[in-house]
Formats: structure tokens, sequence, C-alpha cells
């Protein structure tokens, strides 16, 4: 990372300007008459030459600006100093791999040079300065020896820049000079640029071949995880169906999620779906006031949201294993990590209250963004189980109804409706008794679908069901006109029967009148015939004359009654 700006206020404060020759010379040894110009923008310089109270230094003419004088000064001087000089201090050759180390050199030495070239092209690489190693430090039977030195005033050397020198191993020292005093002297900076102790190794062969020694034997302790780690980076994500997305709509958060954040290969799925789960977990959460990265992760694990290599990283994690991990596998960074970081945009979004922690146990009240989007999300809920509910029964008409092809829900759902004084989704949006209401309305309006129900009162809704309403009304008519001719039939049979009760009871009536009549005429014959004096023939028996007597009464019953 770059180093905080120590460039000087813009016209004072440089302890280096450029002679008549572009030879860096520090305040102390200015000539009289001479011209010194700035190294950067090229501009005069004044020197600024015992003054009470302040140090020696160049400072801009009035009316100059220029904010890189300052970096320019050492960084040229420093050169200057390498060039003219035949030897440097080199780090010591240590090799390190996370917490363990390997010294190869005790103590720092020194190379001998005899020739020094400034910024150089060397195939897509312009070191500082470019160092050939003296003919009296190698011995003959080898070619002369180069290092490459880069200068770190402000900027540190590009990570670009020092991949290509250990692509090509080139040994390389970088000399630190950012902490130089801006009133430094010429023999203090000298001092520092030749042999002060800031300076470390960008490339050195021997300690590549150690720490690789080193990374090699750790990756074998802790099980090839980091070989692992590789893998699972270059793993593509699942196309899998987003399950929060709704969530995400109802909540009206969209522009919150999809967003890249380093090192999200960690997951299963592409950014947009880890984070909606995140973001859905934490508004459906009771508690808002705080977000617990930790538990975040553990969840998105049970959810299978985390590749599982990864899960050994999860918890109390080995500090050994976890430098490892970062020296070998480009570009990580913890899972926890990643979620902390998608936690710090939910609070510039105004999601997550601010705290000094993601991942501790402070509380404070929740946003009003949060409190308001979590309401949405609960409300869209009721409102999507009332809806389900309402269309399951419009697709059940639809899928009977003669007209069901024609049927539009989204149509039907913003039609003004006289009988409901709205819309259907005003109803299911609406207070819990209107919703029944609508409810009730549909389901009459599916029972009518039905042979020989009854046509809601309410009417149709808006529904083309107009040929199931006429069939309905039709049966109805039907069954009306049939009872009516039950009812006339009933009346009829009715009357017949009284008429045949009223015909046998007169017909009864004659016969009893004829019998009596016969009887009286026969009881009027028997007294008219005179008793005979003397018996003849043989004495008849008792049966044998109420048999007589039945006879006659018989004949005189069929005589007067013909229909008997």
């Amino acid at each position: 990372m770059p180093a905080s700006d120590r460039s000087c206020p813009p016209g004072r404060g440089i302890p280096f300007g450029l002679d008549s020759k572009d030879k860096p010379t520090h305040v102390t040894q200015v000539k009289p008459g001479h011209t010194y110009r700035c190294p950067s923008c090229k501009w005069p310089l004044s020197a600024v030459l015992n003054t009470t109270g302040r140090r020696q230094h160049f400072r801009h003419r009035k009316g100059a600006e220029c904010s890189n004088a300052y970096e320019a000064s050492l960084h040229k001087a420093a050169e200057q100093i390498i060039e003219e000089s035949s030897e440097i201090l080199l780090p010591a050759v240590v090799a390190r791999h996370g917490h363990r180390s390997w010294s190869i050199t005790d103590k720092p030495g020194k190379f001998q040079y005899d020739g020094a070239r400034l910024e150089v092209q060397m195939d897509g690489i312009v070191p500082d300065v470019v160092l050939r190693e003296a003919s009296v430090a190698k011995s003959s039977a080898s070619a002369a020896r180069e290092l490459l030195v880069e200068i770190f005033v402000t900027h540190r050397t590009e990570q670009r820049k020092i991949d290509l020198i250990r692509e090509r191993r080139l040994p390389t020292i970088e000399i630190n000079l950012s902490k130089t005093p801006r009133f430094v002297t010429a023999d203090e900076f000298k001092q520092s640029v030749l042999y002060g102790p800031k300076r470390k190794w960008l490339f050195n062969n021997a300690i590549h071949n150690a720490e690789a020694a080193l990374r090699e034997e750790a990756e074998k302790s802790f099980g090839g995880i980091g070989a692992s780690l590789n893998d699972a980076y270059e793993v593509d994500f699942i196309p899998v169906q987003n399950r929060w997305e709704q969530d995400i709509k109802d909540a009206r958060v969209e522009d919150l999620v999809g967003t890249h954040v380093p090192g999200d290969r960690c997951f299963t799925v592409a950014p947009g779906i880890w984070q909606s789960a995140i973001l859905s977990r934490f508004l459906r959460s009771p508690d808002r006031s705080r977000f617990d990265a930790e538990a975040t992760l553990d969840w998105l694990d049970h959810e299978g949201l985390l590749k599982p290599v990864f899960r050994r990283l999860l918890g109390e994690i080995d500090r050994d294993l976890l430098a490892h991990v970062r020296a070998v596998v480009p570009g990580f960074r913890h899972p926890l990590k990643v979620v902390e970081d998608y936690a710090g945009q939910m609070v510039l979004y105004g999601l997550v209250p601010r705290s000094k922690s993601t991942s501790g146990s402070s509380h404070s009240e929740p946003t009003e963004l949060a409190e308001e989007r979590a309401r949405r999300i609960r409300e869209m809920y009721y409102w999507r189980l009332r809806v389900a509910e309402v269309e399951e029964v419009f697709k059940a008409i639809q899928a009977e109804a003669k007209n069901g092809p024609i049927m539009n829900w989204e149509f039907w759902l913003d039609t003004f409706q006289v009988t409901l004084s709205g819309t259907p989704r005003s109803r299911i949006s609406g207070r819990e008794v209107g919703f029944r209401e609508l409810m009730n309305y549909l389901e009459a309006l599916r029972q009518m679908l039905k042979p020989n129900t009854e046509v809601p009162t309410a009417g149709l809704l808006g529904l083309p069901l107009e040929p199931e309403r006429d069939a309905r009304e039709a049966e109805r008519r039907g069954r009306e006109a049939a009872e009516r001719a039950r009812v006339a039939a009933e009346i009829e049979r009715r009357r017949q029967a009284a008429e045949q009760a009223r015909l046998d009871r007169e017909a009864e009536q004659r016969a009893r009148g004829e019998a009596e009549e016969s009887r009286v005429a026969a009881e009027r014959e028997a007294a008219a015939v005179p008793k005979p004096r003397h018996r003849v023939g043989r004495k008849r028996t008792l049966r044998e004359r109420v048999a007589q007597v039945r006879d006659r009464l018989s004949e005189a019953i069929r005589f007067l009654n013909p229909w008997s």
C-alpha cells in the first residue's frame, strides 16, 4: 500500500535541487551565483540559508507550486549517490513463510560494483538503478552479476513490477527512504542510502528456493489445504435459483446485491445470491440493532453457500495455518472478512447501524431504513399468501370454465368491480374482512360451475362466466317448470281421487238402500203367503231353511244392484 504522502507543501522544504548540469545538490552545498531548479517541475528554486530558527532548504519561488518536489529531490539524490559509489549494503538473506523463518546469512552483506545505470529499460521493467558486480568481487569462471535497486520515498514498488522481477528471477533490493527527515543533511542522507537498515529483498534466488521448501513442508503438514483452496477458487459458481430474491424485491434493496467483494469466490453461488441471503436473514431477524458476521457466516455454511474446503477456516483457527494459506493462495481473503466487508456496504447503505465492530456484541438502535424495509417484507409476505389463495381459486375457475383461456389474472386484479367497490387487488391488500368477502364471492362462483347450483347474487366479478350463468339460469327455470308440473299433477291426482271416493260412497249408499228395499219387499212377500195348514212331505231342517233365505236375499241384491 502507498505510504502516507510526505511531499512538501508548495514552495518550501526541499533538501536537494538540480544544478545547471542536472546534478542533485544539497542546499548546504550551493554556490553563490548558481541557479538551482526543482527536480520535479524544473522551476527555479531559492535557497533559504542561515535563517534564524529554521533549517536550511530549497523552496519554490513565489507563484510556483509543485507537490512532488520533496519525493523527486530525494529520489534523484539517492540515484546519484548510488551511481557515484562502489559499495552498497545488502539486506540479510532470510526466508520466511508464515510465522516460520530460515536465516541463510546471519548478517547483512555488501555488494561491490563498478558500474551503475539509472532507469534502464529492461523489456517492460525500468528499475531505478542497475548495478554491475565489480570484477574483484566475482570469480573468473562466472559472468558479472547485476543487482537491481528500487528506491521507495512515498510509493512502494508497484506489484506488477515486483511480479515481473520475480518471474525473471532478477536479484532486486528496495531501499526505504520514506522516514527521511525533511531537513536531512547530505552526509546523513548518503549514509541512509548506502548503509541504512531500512532495505529488503524484492527477489533473491536463495530466499526463493528456501521459501519454496518451507511452503512445501507446511503444505504437507496442513494436509494440502493450499492446493485445495486454490482449486476451490477456480471452481465456477453453481447456477441455482435465488431463494431470497422475492425478499430483496419486497424490501427494494436490489441495488445492494450483485456487488463484487474481493475474495467472494469462497462461496458456491454468485454474489447476487449469497448477498441476497445475508440481506434477507438480517431483515427477517428479530434483532436488527447489530450485524453478527460470524453467525452469518455459519448460517451461510449451513445453507450450503460456502465451499466445503473453507469450513476448516471457521471458528478458532491455527495462526500458522492461516499464515500458510495467505502465503500460498494468491489473493486469499478469509470468508469472515468477505462477510464483514459486505456488512460495511450495508452500513453505508443505512441498513446496519454504525458500530466499532460488525462481529462484536455491541448494541445500538436499529436504523429507520432497516425497520421500514423489514416491515415491507412482512407485509409483502402476507400479501403474497393472500394472492396465492385468490389465484388458486381463480385458476380453478379458469380451468373449469368454457371461457377460461381468455381470463387474464393480472388484468382482472386491477379491474374495478362495482360489487367490491374497488379492484380485487385492493381487497387483497386491504383488511381481513374485505379479503374474506372476496374469497366467499369467488368460492360461490366456483360452485356455480357445477350443474344444478345457484347463481351468486354478487354477480360474476368481471369474469367471463356468462355461459355457465345462463346454463344455471336455464337449469333453474327447468326446475321451476318441473316443480309446477309436479304440483299440477298432484292437484289433479288428488281431485280424481276425491271424485272417485265420492262416486264410491254414492254407489255404496245406493246398494245399501236397494238391499234394504229388497229385504223389506221380501218380508212383505213372505208375510203375504198363507201358511199351509198341513205339512206336506219331509220336514226341512233349520240349516236348509237358512240357506234358502240367503239365496233369496242374494238374488234380490243382484237384481237391485247391477254393479255388484
